[in-house]
């Protein structure tokens, strides 16, 4: 578990490699008593955003030293369920000072377990001798400061496996990387960036697509032309029921343009408006525009690809909460070969 204390709040919360399938494992104490609070139970999954799959949630006990006056006690018989003066500040409270104690948590490390050579996906441990600051200062050179998320180790690349994963050499160390998740990660921080800094990116389709859309979706694209054209998307009405897309975003591949529009369109349909959903726009986008599973790359897009991962501020998992990489460190691999 994780250590928590900051501020107001202090526990232990998982690392993204330890989860259940309900929320049930979420304990939160008000002042020494234990309370139940959906909205404070949210922010601690808040705090995840990214770093889980979906329909998995964290485990934690929290406790939250507040000022008595700042509560409403009697909301509940049992007093277990209260009212805060000033809810955001709390809410802002447990999920800020969660984000901070993941963002020291260690990347996946696969050891061998109990059975034999079997391997599983376990948060990183100390070697023989080492403790885990040791372990942590050596493969986070160039972190900086006390909030600076999980760092890879200096990769030099190997190759490509499977059409799928790139091999890589750490120092005393191999690391996998799942090639779709890393581009993922990498593409959607930058798109969010964009997004925040509202510099859209595009590019000129060498020959325009012309969609054939439902009316719903026909209305979307008018209602959300600003919003798409800062997502990179240009286009105009061409028709009763269609529209042609003139420009895409900069990295997303060309047939996949019209599919990724489609969908954008279908979500705009919700309730929540485009802003609220910029960081899931991102991640539409990133997963549409990266290089996929069983694509081939060359040397060189390979290790570019893996220089860009490690100058992501969150490099162990893509924007689905999927791992991006595991290492194999050599002590591991000499029990595996039974070597000395």
């Amino acid at each position: 578990m994780l250590a928590v204390d900051d501020g107001i709040v202090a526990g232990l919360i998982s690392p993204p490699a330890l989860h259940r399938a309900s929320r049930e494992h979420v304990v939160i104490l008000l002042n020494g008593r234990r309370i139940h609070h959906r909205n404070l139970a949210f922010a601690v999954e808040q705090a995840y955003r990214g770093l889980r799959e979906p329909d998995r949630f964290p485990l934690a006990v929290l406790e939250l030293h507040v000022d008595p006056g700042e509560v409403d006690v009697n909301v509940h018989p049992t007093k277990r369920e209260v009212r805060f003066r000033n809810e955001g500040a709390i809410f802002g409270a447990v999920e800020r000072a969660c984000y901070r104690a993941l963002r020291q948590s260690p990347i996946y490390e696969l050891q061998s377990s109990a059975g034999g050579p079997l391997l599983e996906l376990r948060e990183t441990s100390p070697q023989a001798g080492e403790g885990i600051e040791s372990r942590e200062a050596r493969w986070t050179e160039g972190a900086a400061g006390k909030d600076a998320g999980p760092r890879l180790p200096p990769l030099e690349y190997v190759g490509q496996l499977l059409r799928g994963y790139l091999v890589a050499e750490a120092p005393r160390a191999v690391v996998l990387i799942d090639q779709h998740a890393a581009h993922e990660r990498v593409l959607f921080d930058r798109i969010v960036r964009r997004l925040e800094q509202r510099e859209p990116s595009s590019q000129l389709l060498l020959i325009p697509h012309v969609l054939d859309l439902t009316p719903g979706q026909i209305a979307a694209f008018e209602e959300h032309e600003s919003w798409l054209a800062a997502l990179g998307f240009e286009g105009e009405r061409f028709g009763p029921h269609t529209i042609r897309i003139r420009a895409a975003p900069a990295e997303m591949p060309e047939g996949r343009v019209g599919r990724v529009l489609e969908l954008l369109l279908m979500d705009l349909l919700g309730e929540r408006t485009p802003d609220r959903r910029l960081r899931e726009t991102a991640a539409l986008l990133a997963c549409h525009s990266a290089v996929r599973f069983g694509d081939a790359m060359t040397p060189e897009s390979a290790r570019q690809l893996l220089s860009s991962l490690a100058a992501t501020e969150e490099p162990i998992s893509c924007p689905h909460g999927r791992p991006t990489t595991v290492i194999l460190p050599d002590d591991q691999l000499r029990r595996l070969f039974k070597r000395p």
